[in-house]
């Protein structure tokens, strides 16, 4: 889908190339080779005949891309061939380059560096054989114009004149490996446009020779220490397991059994030999704290200040064991939550590439600054790595886990954090994102911007988006910029830490913002009415915003700050502007991993509910309580990655035709209550919750429910009185609110009852 025109003089600033739009402009200066001539072809496309697969597409991307720019057709020659009859000619790869213009220098480049060079009338692009001349193909393209913003959408501009004035650009990336995790990457679509933007990760997915293939690493990319020991040994023996609170764990490695570091040599000797074209191979510890404190690791981790002491104690022996068999072979693993904090003495040995993450980091403030103890942490951890480690990694996050759909005003950090990793030593930088869905919040700007800064990190941040904006958004960008601004304003005005997982308790979406922000984003749509792709657009940036007011309700604060800021809201109509966004962008999943499909479909019931009833309660609430309660339905929980074992149902005894089913003893329900929507902090309430249970699978309680913290409130509900399987209020207790107060719900173990199924729960005011 093609959008609106890059204007000349960003393109101008960003690119350093000119090209003339249209016919009768003034005559080519010196150096200055033209491609076009008012429609007509003035020049070809020469190329080797041996090129690589990846060259031979750029030719095919060059042709392609020009006749749809100004209709001409550029006819490809090989290197062999007598000069074209027309004026000029552009010399595309790397062995073409080397054979017909041997001045230009192509060493130095690897596989992705570039030039592009003008040499009397002729254009050269030619770079590394494997990426370095699509991305110098595509880099030229940029400088006439092109934008490709997201899958399927871009912006190719008309010219019927093409002229590159004279030009003698070098670019070879800082960054070895640049990636990035979104639903939208793993496709067709999506790996050409990561070619196009030059991001060679590819999530980690094969691409094709065509594009360049992706920076390629063998085996798992992740928590794999137990797998690499066990596919090198019949059965572990248990002091290869972790010692943990004196018990022998399956949870993790002991890091200083000999059995298990050369079990684990054995395992990536195999799989190097196995993919020698590999960059280097992953041996990286299990998601948890279950480190091993057996003596032996105990009193390196005590030496050392932290456990990441006997960790890299171990990898630094299993890299030295590998590169006695395969020289040169390198080994990734992770400083990632208890291996975060450095070690005093161990340092990683030469072969060993440091792979950092972030976790624990503030996104809404860049890490450069250090404003809070979350990222002065960070800063230090990473400034220490990027010194002792031969080369570091990063493997970072972008985007709420919990909200997929809901705003993450983390943009002022975006740009600016992917300098500060190139600046500390990073080789590479994967960009963890929303990755079990599609078309997320703000995802084509988030995708873009990402893509330009780790090509090149020195990026102006306001820059590219600006860019983006007026690329993306056309007329409707200052609308777009303004809500921006004001859903980053808490941010820019306090220092609070946004996590990579936020609730619907976040300080930034108090009523009067998001009331605000409705108010922008209704100017965006005034802005882009007319314009079917900007409409589209502009409700895709409009989608976070009516997220928040559905989740919270026509019974809500930010509800009723909106209607008195833009006038009546109508939640079916908001409900309808939802599907049809879910509908243009097939969005796939609200959180991680939660799918979307049962949130739309209650959007459209509960829209009909309120036009049908208007106030949707339960038959125990009457309209008339409403002045002591707030109300707050099972789809407007706030619980997060609920698909992995509990799910939204639809119930026809529910208050709203829908309830929340837990299905296992787990603290599997969790509410955060906001306190600038739900509660009010240091008042008295009351919990009531309306439930009923499932199938019976034993006596005893069926679930519990409380307030954690101090200060909580907690009951046990017998199975027993839920065996109607009706639904019953249960009085949970008093409590009194507080800034950050999370509600639960599991079921017991042992399970007495095997499901339960939430329907509303509402606080009452006690004082």
């Amino acid at each position: 889908m093609s959008g609106r025109r890059v204007p000349m003089t960003v393109v101008a600033v960003l690119i350093s190339l000119c090209a003339a739009r249209a016919a009768g402009d003034e005559a080519p200066k010196p150096g200055a080779v033209v491609l076009v001539d008012a429609g007509r072809a003035a020049s070809a496309i020469v190329a080797d005949a041996a090129i690589s697969p990846s060259e031979k597409f750029a030719v095919e991307e060059l042709g392609r891309f020009i006749h749809e720019m100004s209709g001409a057709r550029l006819t490809v020659h090989g290197a062999d061939e007598d000069r074209p009859a027309v004026g000029s000619a552009i010399l595309v790869g790397n062995r073409t380059v080397r054979a017909l213009c041997p001045e230009v220098k192509l060493d130095a480049l690897g596989d992705e560096g570039f030039v592009i060079r003008t040499v009397g009338n002729r254009l050269v692009i030619a770079g590394g054989e494997k990426r370095g001349t699509l991305y110098g193909v595509y880099t030229f393209l940029e400088s006439l114009g092109c934008r490709w913003w997201y899958p399927g959408e871009s912006t190719i501009p008309t010219m019927k004149t093409i002229r590159v004035e004279a030009v003698d650009r070098r670019e070879v990336p800082r960054l070895e490996c640049r990636d990035m995790l979104y639903g939208e990457i793993w496709s067709r679509e999506g790996r050409l446009w990561a070619a196009r933007n030059k991001v060679n990760g590819m999530g980690g997915d094969p691409a094709p020779e065509t594009l360049g293939g992706h920076y390629f690493i063998a085996g798992s990319h992740g928590h794999n220490s137990i797998d690499l020991v066990e596919e090198s040994v019949d059965e572990m023996t248990p002091e290869m397991w972790a010692l943990v609170d004196g018990k022998r764990s399956k949870s993790e490695i002991c890091q200083t059994n000999p059995e298990v570091i050369q079990a684990t040599i054995r395992s990536l000797v195999k799989l190097y030999k196995a993919h020698p074209e590999t960059k280097c191979l992953i041996d990286s510890h299990e998601d948890n704290r279950a480190y091993c404190r057996c003596p032996a690791c105990a009193a390196i981790a005590e030496r050392e200040g932290s456990p990441s002491g006997q960790w890299f104690h171990f990898i630094n022996a299993v890299a030295e064991g590998l590169e006695k068999e395969v020289p040169g072979a390198r080994i990734m693993s992770s400083a990632y939550g208890w291996t975060q904090t450095p070690p005093r003495t161990v340092k990683p040995r030469a072969n060993v590439i440091v792979r950092f993450a972030p976790i624990a980091s503030d996104w809404a403030h860049p890490l450069a600054l250090a404003s809070n103890e979350h990222n002065r942490k960070t800063k230090d951890d990473i400034t220490f790595w990027g010194r002792a480690a031969s080369k570091l990694f990063i493997w970072t996050y972008i985007g709420n886990r919990a909200h997929y759909l809901m705003p993450n005003p983390d943009l002022d950090a975006v740009v600016p954090n992917i300098k500060f990793y190139a600046d500390h030593n990073a080789t590479g930088i994967m960009e963890q994102g929303t990755h079990a869905g599609r078309a997320t919040e703000f995802i084509a700007l988030r995708m873009w911007i990402q893509a330009k800064a780790l090509w090149n990190p020195d990026a102006d941040g306001k820059a590219l988006l600006g860019e983006f904006l007026d690329g993306y958004y056309g007329r409707a960008a200052p609308a777009v910029q303004k809500y921006i601004d004001v859903m980053h304003r808490y941010g820019r005005e306090h220092d609070y830490q946004l996590k990579r997982v936020m609730r619907m308790n976040a300080p930034f979406l108090q009523p009067e913002i998001i009331a605000e922000a409705e108010e922008v984003l209704r100017e965006a749509d005034r802005l882009a009415a007319g314009d079917a792709a900007l409409e589209r657009r502009v409700r895709h940036a409009h989608m976070p915003v009516w997220y928040v007011l559905a989740k919270r309700g026509p019974l809500s604060p930010t509800w009723e700050a909106t209607e008195k800021r833009v006038g009546k809201l109508d939640f079916a109509r908001i409900a309808a502007s939802l599907n049809q966004v879910a509908q243009d962008y097939r969005i796939t999943a609200v959180a991680d991993p939660e799918r979307a499909e049962p949130f739309f479909q209650w959007l459209t019931d509960y829209g009909k509910l309120v036009a049908e009833r208007g106030t949707v309660l339960p038959p125990e609430l009457k309209a008339a309580d409403l002045a002591a309660c707030r109300l707050i339905q099972a789809r407007q929980i706030d619980s997060g990655w609920l698909d992995r074992e509990g799910w939204w149902v639809r119930d026809a005894d529910a208050s709203d035709g829908w309830a929340l089913k837990v299905p296992t003893p787990r603290w599997l329900i969790q509410h955060h209550f906001s306190p600038h929507d739900e509660v009010a902090v240091g008042k008295r309430y009351k919990l009531l919750v309306r439930v009923k249970g499932g199938e019976r699978a034993g006596d005893g309680n069926a679930f519990v429910c409380g307030t954690g913290g101090a200060g909580g409130i907690k009951v046990e509900v017998p199975a027993a009185d839920l065996a109607d399987g009706k639904f019953h209020v249960v009085e949970v207790g008093e409590f009194i609110a507080k800034e950050d107060l999370m509600m639960y719900i599991a079921l017991t173990r042992p399970a007495a009852m095997k499901e339960v199924y939430l329907d509303c729960l509402w606080l009452k005011r006690v004082d």
